[in-house]
């Protein structure tokens, strides 16, 4: 006889988010994520030899790779690829300590990536519930355009 160590545990900030006493909902929350962004087996192509496909990406902040297979009906043969990388216009990436114990002061980071075309500023706020916080402070920060 062994003992049954079989556990399951989730990652998605939705269950940790998702009541009243956990965090602000109205947040634009990612939730489609996929490992296969689209799947279109037949496309025709018009006789200029081009066709055109829009897809809406799942929210995966990753690079995705399209491959394009092509047949003619005289069994000429064809491949294409070209990736595209996914992200959002303001991304946080927040730096934690791998781990703490009571009586700990630890000092929380993040890295704030400003993918748009403007240089533009942004408001940090840091809240926390049954931790003392020495800064409550707002600060406002300037960012670069396409620069963390």
């Amino acid at each position: 006889m062994r003992y049954d160590r079989v556990n399951t545990s989730y990652s998605f900030p939705e269950i940790y988010l998702g009541s009243d006493d956990k965090g602000d909902v109205s947040l634009d929350m990612r939730k489609k994520f996929l490992d296969t962004a689209n799947w279109m087996p037949f496309i025709h192509v018009g006789p200029s030899g081009v066709a055109q496909v829009t897809i809406t990406l799942p929210d995966n902040l990753t690079s995705w790779r399209a491959t394009v297979n092509a047949v003619t009906a005289d069994t000429r043969v064809g491949q294409g690829k070209c990736n595209v990388v996914v992200k959002k216009p303001l991304m946080i990436r927040p730096q934690f300590p791998r781990f703490a114990t009571q009586g700990d002061s630890v000092r929380i980071g993040a890295v704030i990536h400003n993918n748009t075309n403007q240089d533009t500023q942004a408001e940090i706020t840091v809240r926390t519930e049954g931790a003392g916080v020495n800064s409550t402070e707002r600060k406002t920060i300037s960012l670069s355009s396409n620069s963390p």
